[in-house]
């Protein structure tokens, strides 16, 4: 039985983007979302080889991790980026998840782009789902 000062587990990233993958499924198989894809950076290795071979493949820190191409039927409307983190904490807090230098670059650039082209850390699936409904 948790004490009622025990505060109910935030739950991970992993979980969170899941939950976030299934939705995207689900917007592609009802012709919202054309296609999307997790860009699985690799940036944070321990492995010297892998981080020297990412960088000489053009692997850059900060990139956001999800890339989601909306539109309808055969139409592309915009790009959406999601810098997917851990939800914020019961008391607001960001759980250790703050954004890199690089994070925040990619971010203001992406967002530089165009009308069309739209980016975001979202904190949770939730916001992450918010953010990309708004362009649908």
């Amino acid at each position: 039985m948790r004490r009622a000062t025990e505060r109910p587990p935030v739950p991970t990233e992993h979980a969170e983007a899941v939950a976030f993958r299934e939705w995207l499924d689900t917007q592609v198989a009802l012709g919202n979302v054309r296609r999307y894809t997790h860009l699985a950076q690799e940036t944070f290795t321990r492995s010297w080889g892998t981080k020297r071979r990412n960088h000489l493949e053009g692997v850059r820190p900060g990139f956001p991790d999800y890339c989601v191409v909306v539109g309808k039927g055969d139409g592309v409307t915009g790009l959406v980026f999601v810098e997917l983190k851990r939800p914020r904490g019961p008391q607001g807090g960001a759980n250790g998840t703050r954004l890199s230098d690089e994070q925040v670059a990619w971010l203001r650039d992406l967002n530089r782009v165009g009308d069309d082209c739209h980016a975001a850390v979202c904190y949770g699936s939730g916001e992450a789902i918010d953010f990309v409904k708004k362009f649908l």
